[in-house]
């Protein structure tokens, strides 16, 4: 995934304005939407063609008799994308502005950069809205006017995936005084023909060198969530297998191998690998998939749908082993994420002499981390998990965390037995246990 390229996405700003029904009749609140170009395809939890702004910078400026602009307010949108009620002046000219950052509690922030751009700067879209009471008159109280505007640029996308994290930062393990960038076409790393997470640069590096307008882009969002993922994990522990010295078998079998794609052939979903990089892959798929869709009560079973930014093979295939699964040549394909293919036991658990302790495929730790991260009475946090894996030794020749030592780490760290099950259990259910 860190190879990856995505193409760019287009973007259009949507903004609100809604009447108070205080008694103060002309206070509005202004409210801003990331316009998304991915196109959701719905099945996941949080999906839509608009996602509200929330916590993104703006100012409310009005014009003056000189034909100025003079700022009336600046900060940072609520939890609902919109400002607090403010008051107007009729036969007023105003001009309301979203910036690209992204500020939440703690110090945490999110800058959505243009292209080859590594600053904290913040690039701003706005909407000129005239008031006069004529126009409002005998309007309900609850009334709400929406404006566009009409500037298509990439940034809005993958602001409206990074408010996801910033939003759910508990949840999702955001550190306190962090500062993180999303970056087009970086000149740094490995370079900009490449999507990739860039911990030294604080940065998630997006390649747009594809311009690309299809009619389904889920997988754009799920792509920039992944690059996130490997972001959060180099600050909060967790997989992290940065090896790309031994990666990926080709000589596997079919279904366990990326042979049928035309690029990228060393790593995908359900190919054969070295644990460790397995694990790490699958760590950056579960975090985009906690930015979608919602964990759930504890005692009742959390779907997750995901879409995977290219072909793959069927992955709710469970006919004959002996058979080889469908291959779905589609460009993108959704991904039951809370399901169990256990395709390591399926189809690649033998491999040319190579011992399946030191091997797996993302799809199955992918399925694992889902699944006892969301259900149970006995589930983990995301803290927690990452607490297992830098408590756990490294095996040597980068094979990572083995499925052994990681239940000696669970057994030394948690001392309810139930606990413990609830490890082993959905190990095994997912197929990783070994």
């Amino acid at each position: 995934m860190n190879n990856l390229r995505i193409f760019a996405i287009s973007f259009i700003v949507l903004l609100s304005v809604a009447m108070s029904n205080s008694a103060l009749a002309h206070s509005v609140k202004w409210c801003g939407f990331f316009r998304s170009e991915f196109v959701d395809r719905g099945n996941e939890d949080v999906h839509a063609a608009y996602y509200n702004a929330r916590y993104a910078r703006f100012k409310l400026l009005k014009k003056t008799s000189s034909g100025s602009y003079t700022q009336l307010h600046s900060g940072y949108l609520g939890s609902d994308g919109c400002t607090p009620y403010y008051p107007i002046e009729t036969n007023t000219n105003y001009k309301f502005k979203v910036g690209s950052k992204l500020k939440q509690t703690g110090g945490r922030a999110i800058y959505v950069q243009p292209d080859n751009t590594h600053s904290k700067s913040n690039s701003w879209q706005y909407v000129n809205y005239y008031y006069n009471t004529t126009y409002f008159y005998g309007a309900p109280p609850t009334w709400k006017q929406n404006f566009f505007a009409s500037f298509r640029t990439h940034q809005t996308s993958a602001a409206a995936v990074a408010r996801q994290l910033i939003a759910n930062y508990n949840k999702l393990e955001y550190p306190a005084n962090q500062k993180t960038h999303v970056i087009f076409n970086c000149n740094f790393g490995l370079g900009a023909d490449n999507t990739f997470a860039s911990p030294s640069h604080d940065a998630v590096c997006i390649s747009t060198n594809h311009e690309y307008h299809g009619l389904d882009h889920s997988r754009y969002k799920f792509c920039i969530a992944h690059e996130f993922g490997h972001l959060m994990s180099s600050y909060n522990g967790g997989p992290l297998n940065t090896s790309y010295g031994i990666k990926w078998q080709t000589n596997s079998p079919d279904p366990c191998n990326c042979e049928r794609h035309s690029t990228y052939k060393t790593g995908c979903l359900q190919s054969r690998g070295v644990t460790g990089k397995c694990q790490s892959e699958a760590w950056a798929w579960f975090y985009g998939a906690m930015m979608f869709n919602y964990r759930g009560s504890a005692n009742s079973h959390s779907d997750c749908d995901m879409t995977y930014w290219r072909a793959a093979y069927q992955t709710d295939y469970y006919g004959s082993t002996t058979d080889w699964p469908p291959w779905d040549n589609s460009s993108v394909v959704d991904w039951k994420c809370d399901a169990n293919p256990r395709w390591m036991e399926r189809y690649c658990l033998s491999g040319n002499g190579y011992g399946s302790s030191d091997y797996s495929t993302t799809i199955d730790w992918t399925n694992f981390f889902w699944n006892v991260w969301s259900n149970g009475s006995q589930r983990y946090t995301v803290d927690q998990l990452t607490d297992i894996w830098d408590n756990t030794p490294v095996a040597n020749n980068h094979i990572g965390e083995r499925y052994s030592d990681l239940v000696s780490t669970v057994n030394s760290m948690f001392p309810n037995y139930w606990k413990r099950y609830q490890f082993t259990h959905k190990a095994v259910a997912a197929g990783v246990n070994h």
